[in-house]
């Protein structure tokens, strides 16, 4: 009785929550003005498929955010609209895919995942800037992850490499210990490596 009792009554509301982050995601989604309310909508979004373990809408909501990415160029020529060529807009937007990468990572949506690494991937190749140091430790540590649970030994040593170097190089509160098991942890993944 308690599963129908939330059938009836908690799944409307997921779904009427679900509908208006879409909505409002696609009101907002070109206005430059509105940037950065569409980002914390997006945020939000990622927060609620997380709270909720909303698989499906978690997926949708990544073609969403995709399918805006892709048709920013179409309308680069108007005055309003999001410049990725922006840095603070370029920031706001790779913010945005490590939140997503965080989010399918922890739902264990290892597809939707790599496909926000080749989101990320990209905005970076199109950046003019480079990323901050933290979100990039914190990229290549979700790298790990990933390309140990595809299988992908190689790939997995050297995001274990650039995390590494990263912790490193910028992160001055690593004590010795923490780095001692990094290193420890980037030996073990070099050495699985099939040969």
């Amino acid at each position: 009785s308690k599963d129908r009792a939330n059938r009836e009554v908690l799944m409307p509301w997921i779904r009427f929550l679900w509908e208006s982050y879409r909505s409002v995601l696609e009101i907002l989604r070109y206005n430059a003005k509105l940037e950065v309310p569409y980002q914390h909508a997006a945020h939000q979004a990622f927060r609620f498929c997380l709270e909720y373990k909303r698989t499906t809408e978690f997926k949708r909501l990544c073609d969403i955010l995709r399918n805006h990415l892709a048709n920013l160029s179409k309308f680069v020529d108007q005055s309003q609209v999001i410049q990725l060529s922006s840095p603070e807009s370029m920031q706001l937007q790779l913010e945005t895919r490590f939140a997503q990468l965080n989010t399918a990572t922890e739902l264990e949506l290892w597809q939707e995942a790599f496909r926000t690494i080749e989101d990320i991937h990209g905005l970076i190749a199109v950046s003019k800037r480079h990323p901050k140091p933290q979100h990039m430790a914190a990229y290549f540590k979700q790298l790990t992850r990933i390309f140990w649970v595809s299988d992908s030994r190689l790939f997995h040593a050297y995001s274990w490499y650039k995390y590494y170097m990263l912790q490193r190089n910028y992160n001055k509160a690593l004590t010795a210990p923490e780095a001692t098991m990094m290193a420890s942890m980037l030996v073990l993944a070099a050495l699985s490596i099939p040969l």
